[in-house]
């Protein structure tokens, strides 16, 4: 197994202008402005793990059991970092310190909102946006996956192609080099 601390880093990430935060656990934005998380980026075979940096969830993993809820654990799930063409990126791949990417987990399952993107906060009762990576639901490949298209949750077979549309996250590298 490979790991390089050359290739972790510490960042902040936004999805449609808005921080990502962790609260009761979970990763979200909020309709109020709000301070991102900071999140350490530990490079392992050619994956990352995630962990939360700062607050009351220091030292904590991301990680998406069952439910598809992306939230702070004792263990973690790994993720590819996918550039618009949806190539996997590391590190080396970034010269600027923003960057536009999607995020998926080694399962594949994209990393998305519950709700529908830039307009979710257009609802003034609408407080917060989940982050999620939705596990197919049939493990025995015969049954369906939820996948948010198009504003809404929509039931796929599994022979269905996968058109989950990835949460568009703005990653902001605040340090290269970082060892957990």
């Amino acid at each position: 197994m490979y790991n390089s601390t050359g290739l972790s880093f510490i960042a902040t990430m936004k999805i449609h202008g808005r921080s990502v935060i962790v609260e009761s656990e979970r990763l979200l934005t909020r309709s109020l402005p709000s301070v991102p998380t900071k999140l350490h980026f530990q490079f392992f075979s050619g994956h990352y793990m995630i962990s939360v940096v700062d607050g009351e969830y220091a030292g904590k993993d991301i990680d998406s059991p069952d439910s598809g809820y992306l939230q702070v654990s004792d263990s973690s799930n790994v993720f590819d970092l996918m550039s618009a063409e949806s190539r996997v990126v590391t590190l080396n791949d970034f010269s600027e310190d923003v960057q536009y990417i999607y995020l998926r987990t080694i399962d594949w399952y994209r990393v998305q909102q519950e709700f529908a993107g830039e307009d979710a906060f257009d609802d003034q009762d609408v407080e917060y946006n989940f982050i999620l990576a939705v596990p197919r639901l049939d493990k025995k490949g015969n049954g369906t996956y939820l996948a948010m298209e198009e504003g809404a949750w929509r039931y796929r077979r599994l022979d269905a192609p996968d058109t989950t549309i990835y949460a568009p996250i703005e990653l902001t590298i605040e340090k290269r080099g970082v060892a957990r």
